[in-house]
């Protein structure tokens, strides 16, 4: 819980959506690949697919992307994937290879769509990035409400 003070407050944002998007079960944290990585945040979209958000910094962005890129690949049942991917910018030449490698997955898998928000630390106030993800979650649930 202390891992992640802005928890509830992410959580409370997705939920708020209409009831487009579910809680698993397992408490947000869908185990990937094979139990061995796990999402920081995960939901279920009512019409079909999976709302993650992700937060990092730019050394553990291009991982967790691949991460997703992966599970993907390993889930093709799954027509809709989003990401929300909250970045500290800290690192410009890590932000420039995850968008880059961001466009490249949308370009290839099938169903996925890349949500960045970069903030330039986490000592910054989780409502100075909120409104962003909140329109981004707005979105979303209005692509998927048309789906």
């Amino acid at each position: 819980m202390s891992e992640y003070p802005y928890k509830k407050k992410i959580e409370m944002s997705v939920l708020s959506y209409g009831g487009r998007f579910t809680s698993p079960p397992d408490g947000h944290r869908e185990y990937l690949l094979q139990n061995r990585c796990r999402a920081d945040f995960c939901f279920k979209i009512k019409q079909g697919g999976m709302l993650f958000v992700e937060d990092d910094d730019g050394a553990r962005g291009v991982n967790n992307l691949i991460k997703y890129w992966i599970w993907c690949v390993a889930n093709p049942s799954v027509k809709a994937v989003h990401l929300v991917h909250i970045l500290e910018t800290s690192r410009p030449a890590q932000v420039i290879s995850i968008k880059f490698l961001a466009e490249k997955m949308q370009d290839v898998v099938r169903g996925f769509k890349y949500h960045l928000i970069t903030i330039s630390s986490w000592q910054v106030p989780v409502d100075s990035w909120l409104p962003e993800l909140n329109e981004k979650l707005k979105g979303i649930s209005e692509l998927v409400s048309s789906d």
